[in-house]
């Protein structure tokens, strides 16, 4: 009997324990993952659209639209590493109020409007694609976002066009030319600038300084934006040395290989030249030679062990 009592008790404990876990919400609420009814200023009862864990390539959809005025469109994503989110929604044809909101930290991120000077209509979307200044950079730590999307308080939805919205996540920049340009509410979030020669330049590394040592592999990276690295011939200087036989947008190296130094602090120099041509898929007049065939360079600094 005392067998049979103790049993009974260990089954209700687990159908308890069941119900708990998969009561509505529960689960979000217990680790601060629910989305909220309010981000930026935009309300919104409905699920976010799930885009999965986007990477450097991204996920984009340009079928996007808003079907009424006090609509709202979320997109909920996922981080694995501390990197950078590339946030892009535009090619619409009315201004639109954007906001990413922290699952993790429960408060938002980022808010900005994005205006039409980036309409289909003015041509711009043959321009390489994502390159207009209305591409937000936002550092992201491991957890969940959601990105919101709604009309802008003084503009009106138009069903019947959609716009365009692009997520992408990748390590973070060390550096960037030109630079982008921080946002003075949100200090994670920087804008695109003016940008006459199309193309940003960067560089990125992994593993993150603070987790190098004598048996680690680094991976130094060319960022570019938009992400077209095919188009450019590369050349790499480590600590002022020409990296030999390395034209590509990424090299490895072990850090035991790097110069000893008395702080530890190293330096990585990107050469990025304009070497074949954009061809554009609609009309040749909208090809495009990076840099005119010239270059630019982008310095990086770090420190590792000493």
């Amino acid at each position: 009997m005392l067998f049979r009592s103790m049993a009974r008790r260990l089954v209700l404990a687990a159908l308890v324990t069941t119900t708990a876990m998969v009561g509505p919400h529960a689960a979000d609420v217990a680790l601060g993952q629910g989305v909220p009814q309010a981000i930026c200023g935009g309300q919104s009862i409905e699920p976010p659209r799930v885009i999965g864990q986007p990477d450097a390539n991204g996920w984009t959809s340009t079928e996007e639209n808003l079907q009424a005025g006090d609509a709202v469109r979320r997109y909920r994503f996922s981080v694995k590493e501390k990197g950078t989110a590339y946030v892009y929604v535009g090619d619409q044809w009315y201004d639109l109020n954007l906001g990413l909101f922290s699952l993790n930290d429960q408060k938002d991120v980022g808010c900005w409007t994005v205006q039409t000077r980036a309409t289909s209509d003015t041509n711009e979307m043959h321009r390489l694609g994502f390159v207009r200044p209305d591409e937000r950079a936002v550092e992201v730590e491991p957890g969940d976002y959601v990105l919101s999307a709604r009309v802008a308080d003084t503009a009106v939805a138009d069903p019947r066009r959609n716009f365009t919205v692009r997520v992408a996540v990748g390590p973070r920049v060390c550096a960037l030319v030109p630079a982008n340009i921080p946002d003075p509410e949100y200090p994670g979030l920087t804008n695109k600038p003016d940008n006459p020669d199309l193309f940003q330049i960067g560089v990125t590394f992994q593993p993150d300084a603070s987790e190098l040592g004598p048996f680690t592999l680094m991976s130094f990276n060319a960022f570019m934006s938009p992400p077209f690295t095919d188009l450019f011939d590369f050349t790499w200087e480590l600590d002022g040395q020409v990296v030999a036989g390395e034209t590509g947008p990424t090299i490895l190296k072990p850090y035991a290989e790097l110069p000893q130094t008395p702080l530890g602090q190293h330096t990585v120099k990107l050469t990025a030249k304009g070497a074949r041509e954009y061809q554009d898929p609609t009309e040749a007049r909208f090809n495009v030679l990076p840099f005119d065939g010239g270059s630019r360079t982008v310095v990086c600094q770090f420190s590792g062990q000493s």
